[in-house]
């Protein structure tokens, strides 16, 4: 629709997907809607979300996990306290086993970020930084600055970890959830040339109940989306 929106986060409950997105021009979040990944409706009037979250992600998690959080939430609505130390964006949530993760741009001035960590949890209360997984200033061929918005995702025992370096979209590998995570082309994944026309950035990997692997990502007024092999 030509929206200015970043940082996609969908989640499907009841045969419906919500997509949460970070209108970043207007500084608030806003939710599409659809049945069919076809025709949207956007429901942002009518969803609860709490001013001044921006850029996040979105997980279901057991309605017993829910009732124990809900009932340790103040009376008054506001802006959470942050889980992360530090000065953290972009978070991406994901369960591996039964422990939860954050991987979040690790925020530094004018977004000249070079590293990536991650944090840890049980209960998605008390988070654990486990320490860099990647250092893109070091451990990139391609790419030495501008490290953004990464998520995590396993199959068959590894763990692919996408994400931003200088303007184009990166692949690393590890064998745990923590890793170090390592290069794993050797060169940018995706760069805004050819049949890419949005900016390479906000990467967020998705598996379908078919098993196919596809990568969206994208910002401005237009998403992309790939096959993975």
């Amino acid at each position: 629709r030509g929206l200015r929106v970043e940082g996609p986060a969908p989640v499907t409950l009841d045969g419906k997907t919500l997509v949460y997105v970070d209108f970043y021009s207007d500084k608030k979040y806003g939710v599409f809607e659809t049945t069919d990944w076809k025709a949207w409706t956007d429901v942002t009037k009518t969803t609860a979300v709490i001013p001044g979250q921006r850029h996040g992600s979105i997980l279901s998690v057991p309605m017993s996990l829910v009732a124990a959080l809900r009932a340790d939430e103040p009376k008054a609505a506001a802006a959470p306290k942050p889980i992360l130390d530090g000065f953290t964006a972009d978070p991406a949530i994901r369960v591996f086993g039964d422990t939860y993760y954050v991987y979040p741009t690790s925020d530094k001035p004018n977004w000249l970020t070079t590293d990536f960590s991650v944090w840890s949890s049980k209960n998605l209360v008390d988070w654990r930084k486990e320490g860099m997984i990647l250092d893109v200033a070091h451990d990139l061929k391609w790419a030495n600055i501008k490290a953004w918005a990464p998520d995590c995702i396993e199959r068959a025992g590894t763990y692919y970890f996408y994400f931003c370096g200088d303007g184009k979209i990166g692949v690393a590998t590890a064998g745990k959830p923590t890793g170090p995570f390592k290069d794993a082309l050797g060169l940018p994944l995706l760069k805004k040339e050819g049949r890419i026309w949005t900016n390479t950035i906000d990467p967020y990997p998705f598996i379908d109940d078919d098993g196919q692997a596809w990568l969206y990502f994208g910002n401005g007024g237009t998403a992309q989306a790939f096959k993975l092999k």
